[in-house]
């Protein structure tokens, strides 16, 4: 069973990690973005393995998502929805049709049924 000590052990060492990685990364002037996901790449169970209490980090990663499109959400003007809304939903659509065009085309080539 893991307890709260080791779940906040567990939080510090990840915020250890992408500090220091994300230093890194803005040091070769890159985006954030590839230090974090280098992050969770090494302290995935493939490479250090270091995260015992998944679940914790689960919900943690969950709150975090939803805090993002929070913040997305709240930078974007009635305006911009206009100008590219229109747009925006014939790419979406286009791009579900395409997907879902090219996957049962896969499937089937593979002998999947429908």
């Amino acid at each position: 069973m893991i307890n709260g000590l080791d779940v906040f052990i567990e939080l510090s060492i990840i915020i250890v990690i992408a500090t220091l990685i994300s230093g890194l990364i803005r040091l070769l002037k890159q985006p954030l973005i590839i230090g974090y996901i280098l992050t969770g790449i090494l302290l995935s169970p493939f490479f250090l393995n270091l995260i015992k209490s998944t679940d914790t980090i689960t919900i943690f990663s969950q709150i975090g998502v939803s805090f993002l499109l929070f913040i997305v959400g709240l930078s974007l003007s009635p305006n911009v929805i206009r100008e590219v809304g229109k747009i925006s939903l014939i790419t979406g659509v286009g791009q579900v049709i395409f997907t879902t065009l090219i996957g049962f085309s896969i499937s089937k080539f593979l002998g999947f049924s429908n």
